[in-house]
């Protein structure tokens, strides 16, 4: 791979079950049109959701075309008005059949793969330094065990971790492909200016693509990051779980109410002790999260719901 190429690969995945139009290459599309500079060279792919094919296909782009970033967008079917920006890869748990029914053996993507790769993209940079108008954008990192952690992780594999990957919503009235186009447009400026700082710091540095940290990775610079310990990835998943439930929650408020100005916030507050209780509609009491020895940082939900 060229780290000095100018190249940037953005995928979407094609239709699946009753997604006819797939919102992420709709979106992907759109950016196309706007494009991301004159000093990119953007080329766009659709990706079928089936497995091996998907692999193949991420294995040419980057023999091929050796880009400097491959960004891939997917269709998260639970999210309104809400886009994800995925931290990592896994490289099993694969038992969801695709669209041909088919599913990896053993639910793996690479057999001689670590558990997981993680993204040469400070994610969590790239969510504290943007804003989008009109749709709320949080940090993940689980992407799902089907297709799209799946396609990921081949492409964090294959590209040395030089690849990102974004949930975007389906479309609706209020999410068309021209606003996730743009949206997508704003995002991965952000994130080539990372690549941009890593050229200047590191030349061509390379990293080997079994290892399971990233050496361009700079939220711990001059520290040796281990990843996230047990815990924390656990409650990353839960909040990456309820955030969306919190969002359709809102919509089926503002929708019964007429009311537009209750947006949902997630905002980090650095490495503070944890102690948040959350309460959701579907729940019969609420979830507590409590625990003042770990330190990390972690979404605080603020929540503006009108009474009913």
């Amino acid at each position: 791979m060229d780290s000095n190429s100018n190249t940037v690969v953005v995928t979407g995945f094609g239709p699946f079950r009753q997604y006819l139009v797939n919102s992420s290459w709709e979106a992907v599309k759109e950016l196309s049109k706007r494009g991301l500079g004159e000093n990119i060279d953007l080329r766009i792919m659709q990706l079928p959701v089936v497995y091996q094919k998907a692999k193949e296909q991420v294995f040419n782009i980057w023999t091929t075309l050796q880009p400097l970033l491959t960004v891939h967008v997917g269709l998260a079917s639970s999210a309104k008005a809400l886009i994800i920006l995925e931290q990592c890869g896994k490289n099993k748990g694969y038992q969801e059949m695709d669209a041909c029914g088919f599913h990896p053996e053993g639910g793996c993507c690479m057999l001689d793969g670590p558990e997981k790769i993680e993204s040469t993209i400070n994610m969590k940079t790239v969510w504290k330094n943007i804003s989008v108008e009109g749709v709320d954008i949080i940090f993940s990192r689980d992407a799902g065990r089907y297709i799209c952690d799946f396609t990921y992780y081949a492409s964090l594999y294959y590209g040395s971790g030089r690849a990102a990957f974004i949930h975007v919503p389906p479309l609706s009235t209020s999410v068309t492909a021209d606003f996730l186009g743009k949206a997508l447009q704003t995002i991965i400026f952000e994130m080539l200016k990372q690549c941009g700082e890593e050229r200047e710091e590191d030349g061509s540095q390379k990293k080997n693509p079994k290892g399971n940290e990233s050496p361009f990775c700079r939220h711990h610079a001059g520290k040796k990051d281990n990843g996230p310990t047990e815990e924390e990835e656990q409650l990353m998943k839960l909040w990456a779980t309820i955030v969306p439930r919190f969002s359709r929650c809102f919509d089926d408020r503002r929708q019964r109410h007429g009311k537009h100005q209750d947006q949902l916030q997630v905002e980090t507050d650095s490495y503070r002790p944890m102690t948040t209780t959350v309460k959701l509609p579907a729940m019969n009491s609420p979830l507590q999260l409590e625990s003042p020895e770990v330190y990390l940082q972690v979404p605080t939900i603020r929540m503006a719901i009108p009474e009913l």
